[in-house]
């Protein structure tokens, strides 16, 4: 038996709940099977501290201190928690960790506890969403100035997880060059920009418009720290698209898979509809292979992408209306009047006025700026919403046959096996025919 190093009492199980992300283990976890943090017994952290990958964000209120000498206290108050409040809610949607507030400053984790793939993605969203959540605060009494922010970002290796202080003064750290190197950018950032690191900007790939800051001189640093200033986001076909061809790495050991995906293509043109699907564990290249697959075909399909995101769990018509936006090449900058403009060309003329405004509330035009929604009843509507999601095929239309290439690591009929490959079932287990899309 296990026991403590003073009392040589047994050692009692850690909590069964997250204190991080509210996950319930099973008793005997020490790290949560979740998010990956340590877990607590007896309210003391379980554990030590790791070496992680982290974007670090950090961010302040721009001219606190000018503030601080021409409004009262209370005002000041007021602006600093709108401030902070404004921030944390989008911090929140995102999937970031508030480590720290420092007085007007807030330091912000993305990738720890829990770890994601695009962390850097959702930093560099949440630092333009702060720019136009802290754009929209009411200034405060005695001021006309509207109240501006501040973002640096950076990307890098840390220690997280150490507890230092003591008492109500202990507080998780974050140890390393990154969050200094992300609280520099942001003293050198001008009001209402978010400027990254070359770490950062590496990772982003083509998903961001960013404009070259140039080389600046931080405290601290003893080289000039090149960094970008990222305008706005782009848009996108894929994320194969977004990392660009630099960052896709060359397809290895799946000349099997690639030759059974051409044979299904092959039986789409003689024989009419097929629907492959690709199982396997994440990373293990799934997209990438359907990749592939579309290069190999070149002209002879045309793709359509319904792609799903983790920052759009809680939009299950995600995918749907990200296709319509890129086929009528609606940009991420567009004005809502210019949005309306191009959703106008996609319906046919003959289309019921409804249609248009159902589809405007789909794709988050304005009310202001939409057609009034007529009054119909919530099942009249869905059924509404369904024909015309089923109709995105005016967008792109197919050839003669076509098929489609699924991916998941959930559904057959692929497995992965151990050594990183794909199981390829029987024919009559990954083949069934759908329907013939003849036009």
């Amino acid at each position: 038996m296990s026991t403590s190093g003073k009392s040589g009492a047994a050692r009692p199980q850690p909590a069964g709940v997250c204190p991080s992300c509210g996950f319930t283990n099973p008793s005997g976890f020490r790290f949560c099977g979740e998010c990956g943090s340590a877990l607590t017994v007896g309210g003391e952290r379980v554990g030590a501290a790791e070496r992680r990958q982290l974007t670090v964000l950090f961010c302040d209120l721009v001219g606190s201190t000018r503030l601080a000498t021409t409004v009262e206290l209370e005002e000041l108050r007021d602006a600093v928690r709108g401030f902070q409040s404004a921030c944390t809610d989008v911090v929140r949607r995102f999937g970031g960790t508030v480590s720290r507030y420092m007085g007007d400053g807030i330091l912000v984790l993305f990738g720890y506890p829990q770890a994601y793939e695009d962390a850097a993605e959702r930093a560099v969203y949440a630092g333009l969403g702060m720019v136009e959540a802290v754009a929209r605060l009411p200034p405060p009494a005695g001021t006309t100035e509207p109240l501006a922010v501040r973002v640096g970002i950076a990307t890098g290796l840390v220690v997280a997880g150490d507890l230092i202080g003591v008492g109500s003064a202990e507080e998780e750290a974050i140890l390393g060059e990154t969050p200094n190197l992300a609280g520099r950018l942001h003293a050198a950032a001008p009001p209402n920009a978010v400027v990254v690191a070359a770490t950062t900007r590496a990772l982003l790939g083509e998903r961001f418009l960013c404009e070259d800051f140039g080389a600046h001189a931080l405290k601290g640093f003893a080289d000039p720290v090149r960094c970008w200033r990222v305008v706005r986001p782009r848009s996108v076909a894929s994320r194969f698209a977004s990392a660009g061809d630099a960052q896709r790495t060359p397809l290895v050991g799946r000349e099997d898979d690639l030759a059974w995906l051409l044979g299904l293509w092959r039986a789409v043109a003689e024989h009419g509809g097929r629907v492959g699907t690709l199982r396997g564990e994440a990373g293990i290249g799934k997209s990438r292979l359907a990749e592939a697959l579309r290069e190999r075909l070149g002209d002879g399909c045309v793709p359509m992408r319904f792609q799903c995101s983790p920052r759009y769990d809680n939009r299950a018509l995600h995918p749907v209306t990200q296709h319509i936006e890129q086929a009528v090449m609606i940009a991420p900058q567009d004005p809502a009047d210019a949005k309306l403009a191009k959703l106008v060309t996609w319906l046919r003329p003959d289309d019921a006025a409804y249609r248009l405004a159902l589809l405007a509330t789909l794709m988050s035009v304005p009310p202001e700026v939409a057609p009034p929604l007529p009054l119909m009843t919530a099942e009249r509507r869905k059924r509404a919403a369904h024909e015309l999601l089923g109709a995105t095929e005016r967008v792109h239309p197919p050839p003669r046959y076509s098929h489609t290439v699924r991916r998941s690591s959930k559904e057959h009929p692929f497995d992965a096996r151990t050594d990183g490959k794909y199981r390829r079932q029987t024919t009559a287990e990954r083949l069934h025919k759908v329907t013939n899309t003849e036009s």
